[in-house]
């Protein structure tokens, strides 16, 4: 099995940077592959219609299209930008969306954040669900939102608390477990829940 972990972070220490590597390192830890993806290998213009009738997709919205399909599941760790997501995340999801096949149907995905403040980003997830799951995606209904994160991220990388490791384990774990089941019972099959 083989996830797709990115952020739309572009500085590297930046704290959703360092949690995006954190769930890597838990993901690995439980035998999967992951490809960990900087957001900058998916360079690409802002939306334009135009541009895509011309030209089609750019060349990072091709690669972004390519490794979400290769991967079975996919974490985006996402900082909150003015209580919504990052524009570059957005845009990415604009390009894609014009792919076909559609590479977010079906797939499962995981949202995380980390911020400063006391919800630790969960707004911005909030606004990042719906253009996800209008293009049927299954998003979980449980985001990890680690607050303070600056506090809560060690220099090690690691999470201070021993409680919030805990969290971020089940979490990556029932996330895996999702991902298992509609790998076995892809998008419209019969699936039982429970």
């Amino acid at each position: 099995m083989k996830i797709l972990v990115f952020t739309p972070c572009p500085e590297e220490g930046s704290i959703n940077s360092r949690l995006a590597r954190l769930c890597t390192r838990v993901a690995e830890s439980k035998g999967v592959e992951v490809d960990y993806a900087p957001f900058a290998e998916f360079e690409m213009p802002f939306y334009d219609r135009q541009m895509e009738e011309n030209y089609g997709l750019p060349r990072g919205a091709r690669e972004m299209v390519s490794r979400i399909s290769t991967a079975d599941g996919i974490v985006i760790v996402s900082p909150e930008y003015n209580c919504s997501m990052p524009g570059s995340l957005k845009n990415a999801i604009d390009w894609i969306s014009k792919s076909n096949p559609m590479p977010l149907r079906g797939k499962v995905i995981q949202l995380m954040s980390a911020g400063d403040d006391s919800h630790g980003g969960r707004q911005g997830l909030w606004s990042l669900r719906i253009p996800l799951e209008s293009l049927n995606a299954f998003v979980l209904p449980q985001m990890y939102c680690l607050a303070e994160a600056t506090r809560a991220i060690r220099k090690d990388g690691e999470l201070s608390e021993r409680s919030q490791a805990e969290m971020l384990s089940d979490i990556v774990e029932e996330f895996l477990l999702t991902v298992r089941r509609f790998k076995k019972h892809p998008v419209g099959s019969y699936i039982t829940v429970g």
